[in-house]
């Protein structure tokens, strides 16, 4: 099945660079730990939110540092990798407020009496999964959009629903029950931060897999 095979590559990418990426993603683990502990203070509705905004971008700085590092190797980031915000990282965040823009029409359906709720989750994941594969092209900084996300991964629906959503919720899953114990943040952050990397490098190898596809239809006049 393509969808493991991709995620039997990331496993054996990160692997081979587990050294450079730790490295590379200290920083983020502390800020990580750092917006963990925030939250077993006594914080506002508005500081919750505030907080939400850091964990997003910080994860989007381990996203790029993590394709980066995978698909380009480990020179095309700095030492601790990427921690400054770029015009490449305000990029990569208008792609992340793109998708959720796209998504918002989907909760009309969630009306619909019974298989409503269903018909929704589905379609987001369904959405997700064919323009996720934008985010590797643009931490690559290539010039790359959801209409060319969406004809790269045509015909790749299905191992893009379970490489983009199926394999996050397993990974997910038991890094949740961490955090349910008291203080578990301190072991949740990290293997909240690795669940991530194993997430991203997932989608970086499918990229590749799909680029190189494209290449070689391109190459041999392949529609």
């Amino acid at each position: 099945m393509e969808a493991l095979r991709i995620i039997k590559a990331a496993f054996l990418s990160i692997t081979e660079l587990k050294h450079v990426l730790m490295k590379a993603l200290v920083f983020h683990l502390v800020v990580l730990l750092a917006i963990d502990a925030a939250y077993y203070l006594e914080i506002s509705k508005a500081g919750e939110v505030l907080l939400s905004m850091a964990d997003t971008a910080i994860c989007a700085l381990v996203a790029i540092t993590t394709h980066r590092i995978l698909l380009l190797g480990p020179s095309s980031v700095p030492e601790y990798g990427v921690t400054t915000i770029s015009k490449r990282e305000l990029k990569y965040f208008m792609y992340l407020i793109g998708i959720g823009l796209l998504l918002l029409p989907m909760f009309v359906f969630a009306f619909i009496p019974m298989v409503g709720v269903a018909i929704c989750l589905g379609l987001f994941a369904w959405l997700v999964g064919r323009l996720s594969i934008v985010f590797p092209a643009v931490a690559l900084d290539n010039d790359f959009s959801f209409k060319d996300a969406w004809e790269m991964t045509s015909g790749f629906d299905l191992p893009m629903l379970l490489i983009v959503t199926a394999y996050p919720i397993l990974l997910a899953a038991p890094v949740g029950l961490l955090y349910k114990i008291p203080y578990g943040f301190f072991i949740g952050s990290f293997f909240y931060l690795v669940a991530v990397v194993l997430e991203v490098a997932a989608l970086s190898m499918a990229y590749k897999y799909l680029n190189e596809k494209r290449l070689t239809n391109q190459a041999s006049g392949t529609p």
